[in-house]
């Protein structure tokens, strides 16, 4: 199995190029589980992925998890594994561009230029995690990801960065 990295011209990858160019392979070649990349084509061609979790104290705030796996059997007998925390983002649902305003404006689109120029590479949930992780530690990240959902949404129509198209 050859991984073809595709750079441009400016030494840059083109991650969909690769994406795509995995996701045939793996689609195709009918990928074992005994296979040195069955997880990474599992992962390519959208399995699920099944875990266990358990609430950390009774905030239900934060959750740990198991490492997962792509069949139920596995992931659900898997250990927690305590150093996976996951946090609960609140979800403000706001998604239309006109209420990102002289409210919100110069609070919330310094964090997301940050975001769309270091989290050019995410998909999905990813995107979500990256931008969460632009905001600056100082200020109430909660709130700050709750507000400025608008403002990733204004952002991204204005300056086509659609991945900032995140559910908030």
């Amino acid at each position: 199995f050859v991984v073809v990295v595709v750079a441009g011209s400016d030494g840059v990858c083109v991650p969909d190029v690769v994406l795509i160019f995995l996701f045939f392979f793996c689609l195709f070649l009918k990928v074992t589980r005994d296979s040195d990349v069955y997880e990474l084509c599992s992962l390519v061609v959208g399995k699920t992925v099944y875990i266990t979790a358990q609430w950390v104290g009774g905030t239900f705030q934060a959750y740990y998890q198991n490492e997962g796996a792509f069949t139920s059997v596995e992931g659900w007998q898997q250990p927690l594994n305590r150093s996976l925390i996951n946090y609960r983002l609140p979800e403000s649902g706001v998604t239309n561009r006109t209420y990102c305003n002289f409210n919100n404006y110069d609070q919330c689109i310094p964090p997301i230029k940050v975001a769309a120029k270091a989290c050019t590479s995410c998909f999905g949930l990813e995107c979500e995690a990256c931008i969460w992780q632009e905001y600056p530690a100082s200020l109430n990240k909660e709130e700050e990801y709750s507000n400025c959902c608008p403002c990733l949404y204004w952002y991204a129509d204005e300056y086509n960065v659609p991945f900032l198209k995140v559910n908030c």
